[in-house]
């Protein structure tokens, strides 16, 4: 029998990898429930967010991973109707969070969009962490490379393959799916603290007050996923669906890492903004724009080493370093726009 599957009913099969996915979309779910009524506003909220964001997450994920890895699918609509077709596509679920909320805020939530996010962001660190936890139950989110020192053949840090080399020996390679879903359960604790001590702070203008939380989540999400994406053998290609002669010549771009350095750009420019109008162009917000940018200069250049050197090891923690160091940077310009001052009744939001 299958160790993969759970259940069969019929024809119905329940897989174990589908049950811990679950399981982590309630775990998230409720965390983000108790978060938000207790901080925001009301439950009926969160549950009308929780429905269109559990329906986009499954349909963007889907969908960018078909569009990626088109030849793992016979056609796009079975994409959607076939679920042993294929796989996912992990930030295409946390993408769908933003319409998710903005549907609800359609839908009579009177809370701002920021507020859902906010509240959402511990849930979904959680909820991504169960994602990876899953793939114990399959053979996803694996590293090609090799761990030969017996010391490390076990979890967290290797996983045996599926096959033997040519002593019939058990080869085993890097759980890169178990040590990201513990980093993404570090973040979720960090974010449930930060949620509760920041949310909602005092905030100098044009910064908003609300949507920090969401903020710094998706920047060390991307930082962890930038680094993961990089140790996986399952990659998903950036693919190009209409031209296609542009396709061989971004083979060897990821588009997980492509996506992780659009969006840590793009929080680091929006975080450099609000704290240069609100501190006056001080000069340690300059210094740390230099070391976010040299930061991503050198993760870029450790990616391309790796494929090209065998010290993978050495390469891998520097990149590591220096994709945290980029997620710091983003971290200590969103601080240099909180307004430590106590006369909270002057300030506007």
């Amino acid at each position: 029998m299958n160790s993969a599957i759970a259940f069969c009913f019929g024809s119905v099969t329940i897989y174990w990898s589908g049950l811990v996915i679950a399981l982590g979309a309630v775990a998230g779910f409720l965390l983000s429930y108790a978060l938000y009524t207790a901080h925001s506003g009301r439950g009926s909220d969160i549950w009308i967010f929780f429905a269109f964001s559990l329906l986009l997450g499954v349909f963007c994920s889907r969908l960018f991973h078909c569009l990626s890895n088109p030849e793992q699918y016979n056609t796009l609509p079975l994409a959607f109707l076939d679920p042993s077709q294929g796989s996912y596509w992990l930030p295409g679920a946390v993408i769908a969070l933003l319409p998710a909320a903005l549907l609800a805020r359609f839908f009579g939530v009177k809370t701002t969009t920021e507020e859902l996010l906010d509240a959402a962001a511990p849930g979904m660190a959680l909820s991504a962490a169960f994602i990876r936890f899953s793939a114990l139950f399959n053979q996803a989110c694996r590293s090609y490379f090799p761990i030969k020192n017996p010391a490390f053949q076990h979890y967290p840090f290797a996983s045996a393959a599926s096959y033997m080399d040519a002593s019939g020996n058990t080869v085993y390679h890097v759980a890169t799916f178990f040590l990201s879903a513990l980093v993404m359960l570090c973040l979720a604790v960090f974010l449930l603290f930060f949620y509760i001590h920041s949310h909602g702070e005092k905030i100098k203008p044009p910064c908003s007050r609300f949507g920090n939380t969401a903020r710094i989540f998706l920047a060390a999400f991307c930082s962890a996923e930038f680094v993961a994406d990089s140790a996986r053998s399952d990659v998903s290609p950036v693919h190009f669906l209409f031209l296609r002669f542009l396709n061989r010549a971004a083979a060897s771009v990821h588009l997980t890492q492509l996506f992780a350095l659009v969006v840590l750009i793009a929080l680091m420019l929006y975080y450099g903004r609000c704290s240069a109008k609100a501190n006056d162009q001080q000069r340690m917000n300059k210094v740390l724009l230099v070391v976010f940018f040299l930061s991503l200069l050198v993760c870029i250049v450790t990616e391309i080493l790796l494929r090209r050197s065998d010290h993978y090891l050495t390469l891998y923690l520097v990149q590591i370093v220096f994709s945290t160091l980029a997620t710091v940077c983003i971290f200590f310009r969103y601080r240099s726009c909180r307004d430590l001052s106590t006369d909270y009744d002057e300030w506007e939001e």
